[in-house]
């Protein structure tokens, strides 16, 4: 297989968007996580630049979205394994079946749109980062090849980390910065700001 593999992990509905709470209610926000889901599973199924679509998870009912979607369903050993563990298994995956890139995206990106894919797909780099908007975590990591180098998702200042290591191995990251890609929706002021933000965009 050729091309650039997307790998989505998500946690389980259930358990999503717990620093929502003094907004959401329960059943709201598990209806939240799952449109934003599906929404960037639309994106990048539409996108001709990407071949396949890995969804990574413990959960039972996101893994099965995913294969009824006709995607690969990567079931994570535990809860208790580290995300940057998680996604650099599917990376090794991605690897293995002969994929020329990887693109890791966060699945809680309600604003993505499809230029976004092109900004992140565009131009030869071995490694593109989209961080979040305070310039902390990572929502978007483009590797090629997909075992260019271990991942830091999970530490809160993973953006800086992936960069660092990227410098390490004599590699500069190119990065992309829009709206769609830093809106992670994760706080209560995350989803007042996505609320501010235009009407068509919602």
């Amino acid at each position: 297989m050729t091309g650039c593999v997307a790998v989505v992990p998500v946690k389980g509905f259930a358990r999503a968007k717990s620093r929502l709470a003094s907004v959401l209610p329960e059943t709201e926000r598990q209806a939240f996580a799952r449109a934003c889901f599906e929404h960037v599973l639309r994106t990048l199924e539409a996108h001709a630049g990407v071949a396949s679509i890995m969804v990574v998870s413990s959960d039972a009912e996101v893994l099965a979205t995913a294969r009824a979607r006709g995607h690969l369903p990567l079931k994570d050993p535990s809860d208790a394994v580290r995300l940057n563990e998680v996604v650099d298994t599917a990376l090794a995956l991605a690897e293995d079946q002969g994929a020329d890139a990887a693109l890791v995206l966060m699945s809680d990106l309600p604003l993505l749109t499809p230029g976004d894919l092109d900004e992140l797909l565009s131009g030869d780099a071995a490694l593109t980062l989209g961080p979040d908007r305070a310039n902390a975590g990572t929502n978007a990591l483009l590797v090629r090849p997909p075992d260019l180098m271990p991942t830091c998702f999970g530490h809160p200042q993973s953006f800086a980390l992936h960069r660092a290591r990227a410098a390490a191995l004599g590699c500069e990251a190119r990065i992309v910065v829009t709206p769609g890609i830093a809106g992670d929706v994760d706080t209560a002021e995350d989803y007042a700001q996505l609320w501010r933000g235009p009407s068509e965009a919602r």
